[in-house]
């Protein structure tokens, strides 16, 4: 017999999904506009060719300015959509996770434009679903946000 203490993960579902998926766009749009600054044909050479450790490291120094270490990451799978190169995009597997929150999710980018889609939201025993609202939820995704250093930057000032 184990003693070992079991964390069984309860699936969620969230009554209303547009709205979290509003609330996390809305988190990390400065994320999504440094992916966008990217050659849009470096990211779906990584995708079509199925460079998973690449598309990791880039999505990794794209997320490391604005979020905790490993709490906002590429899932490792990627898609490209569309067939000619004006209407191609590129759908990276991303996923969340801070505290007792994990959220699975696609991020779909387009020429002018990008869009989320949640997969998943799984909560550990610490959270119960009915207390995880969307102010709850955009609490959690604040809480991973790296917070700037003002004190030891503003020397930069003077």
């Amino acid at each position: 017999m184990s003693s070992h203490t079991q964390i069984e993960p309860i699936n969620f579902f969230v009554p209303d999904l547009p709205k979290f998926e509003a609330i996390l766009a809305h988190s990390i749009k400065d994320v999504v506009d440094e992916i966008r600054l990217a050659d849009v044909e470096i990211l779906h050479r990584y995708a079509a060719n199925n460079a998973h450790g690449n598309m990791n490291d880039f999505v990794l120094s794209s997320t490391e300015l604005f979020y905790k270490d490993q709490t906002l990451t590429y899932d490792y799978g990627a898609d490209i959509q569309g067939n000619s190169s004006v209407d191609r995009s590129i759908v990276l597997k991303m996923k969340f996770t801070h505290g007792p929150v994990l959220v699975r999710f696609w991020l779909t980018l387009e020429a002018d434009r990008a869009s989320i889609s949640i997969n998943s939201v799984l909560l550990d025993h610490k959270l119960k679903s009915a207390e995880l609202d969307e102010a709850t939820f955009a609490q959690f995704l604040e809480a991973a946000r790296l917070k700037p250093d003002v004190a030891s930057a503003s020397h930069i000032w003077h």
